[in-house]
C-alpha cells in the first residue's frame, strides 16, 4: 500500500512543478515597414519565443512619438508564434511614425526593436512627393506637377501664347508645352495659381511665404551660400558647370526654367525660379532664383504673368 501511495504521488507533483514553472515574456522582432503610401502601410513582426506561455494576442502598434504601445493604435493578429503581418492604416501623409510588433502571453505584454518610417505625399492628382527636413522645414524635394487645386478643381491649362498672356485666374504649362517635362521638372504655374483660395498644395501644406524662403536661405548659410547646398549636383539637369553644387540639404533643386507673360519659354537647364505666396506690389511677387553659374540663391521679384516652378512646404505643426 505504501509503494503504491508514492507512486500514485508522482504524476501529481510532476504536475505541480510544470504548472509552476515560471511564463517569460515573448521574444520578438519587428518586420521591416513595406508599401507606403500617404495613408496606409504594410507591417508585421515575427515571434521566435511565447516564453513558456501561449501567445494571447498578436500584432503591431504604432504612434507618432517614439516607443508606441497597445494603449493607442495597433492591430490585431490573432494567436501563436512565428511570422505575421498587418496592415496599418488611417495614417496622415507625409508624416512620420514609430512602430513596434507586440505579443501578448501570461506574464504580459513584449515588443519587437522599433521602426520609423514616413508616408508619403500626394496631391489632388494622386502624384506621390518625396520630402525633406531643413532645420525647422519640411519640404517637398521635387517640384509640384499637379493639375488640380486642392479641392480637386482643375487649374486651367494654356499653351496658347495668347491665351497665356490674358489669363489672370491661373493657369499651368509644361515647358515648350511637352507632357514628358511633368515627371522632372514639374509644371510652371502663373501666380494667380499660387494666390488662388483654392490653394495649390496637398491639404496640410502650402506654397511657402517669402519669408519661409528666407529663412530657408539663411538656415543654410545666408544667400551666397545657400544656392550651392539646394541644387541638384553634376549636369544631369543643370547645364554649364555647376560646380559648386552639393545638395547638402537634400531640397534637390532643378533648373525648370520659366515662360513669361507674353509664353516665351526659356532658362531650362541654366536657371530654377521658384514663387513664394508673397506679393511684392500690385502687379508683381517674390521668387527665388537659383543658377548654374553660381551658388547664390537670389531672392527677386517678377511679374505674376510668368510661370514659375512650386515647391510646397508642410504647415507648421
Amino acid at each position: 500500500m505504501k509503494s503504491n501511495l508514492v507512486i500514485g504521488l508522482v504524476p501529481v507533483l510532476l504536475a505541480t512543478f510544470f504548472s509552476c514553472a515560471k511564463v517569460e515574456l515573448p521574444v520578438l522582432t519587428t518586420a521591416v515597414v513595406t508599401a507606403i503610401t500617404p495613408n496606409s502601410a504594410s507591417a508585421g513582426g515575427n515571434i521566435t519565443s511565447d516564453g513558456g506561455g501561449a501567445i494571447r494576442e498578436k500584432g503591431v502598434c504604432w504612434s507618432t512619438a517614439p516607443n508606441p504601445t497597445i494603449a493607442k493604435s495597433k492591430t490585431e493578429e490573432g494567436k501563436g508564434t512565428g511570422s505575421f503581418t498587418s496592415s496599418i492604416t488611417g495614417l496622415s501623409p507625409s508624416t512620420t511614425y514609430y512602430v513596434r510588433a507586440y505579443a501578448t502571453n501570461k506574464a504580459g505584454t513584449s515588443y519587437g526593436n522599433e521602426v520609423v518610417f514616413s508616408t508619403s505625399l500626394a496631391d489632388a492628382d494622386g502624384n506621390v512627393y518625396n520630402t525633406v527636413q531643413i532645420g525647422n522645414q519640411v519640404w517637398m524635394s521635387e517640384n509640384l506637377r499637379t493639375t488640380k487645386y486642392t479641392n480637386g478643381t482643375p487649374v486651367e491649362h494654356v499653351t496658347d501664347d495668347n491665351a497665356w498672356y490674358a489669363n489672370s485666374t491661373g493657369a499651368y504649362t509644361w515647358y515648350n508645352n511637352d507632357p514628358s517635362q511633368k515627371e522632372i521638372y514639374g509644371a510652371l504655374y502663373k501666380w494667380h495659381a499660387v494666390s488662388n483660395p483654392a490653394g495649390l498644395c496637398p491639404h496640410g501644406w502650402h506654397v511657402p511665404a517669402n519669408a519661409e524662403w528666407n529663412e530657408l536661405i539663411t538656415f543654410l548659410g545666408g544667400e551666397t551660400e545657400a544656392g550651392s547646398k539646394l541644387k541638384e549636383s553634376g549636369n544631369s539637369h543643370w547645364f554649364n558647370q555647376n560646380t559648386d553644387a552639393t545638395n547638402t540639404s537634400g531640397f534637390t533643386a532643378l533648373p525648370g526654367g520659366s515662360r513669361s507673360e507674353y509664353g516665351i519659354f526659356a532658362n531650362q537647364g541654366y536657371y530654377g525660379y521658384f514663387w513664394t505666396s508673397t506679393t511684392y506690389n500690385m502687379g508683381n511677387a517674390w521668387g527665388v532664383s537659383l543658377s548654374a553659374y553660381d551658388g547664390i540663391a537670389t531672392t527677386l521679384y517678377a511679374n505674376i504673368g510668368f510661370g514659375y516652378s512650386v515647391r510646397c512646404i508642410r504647415d507648421a505643426p
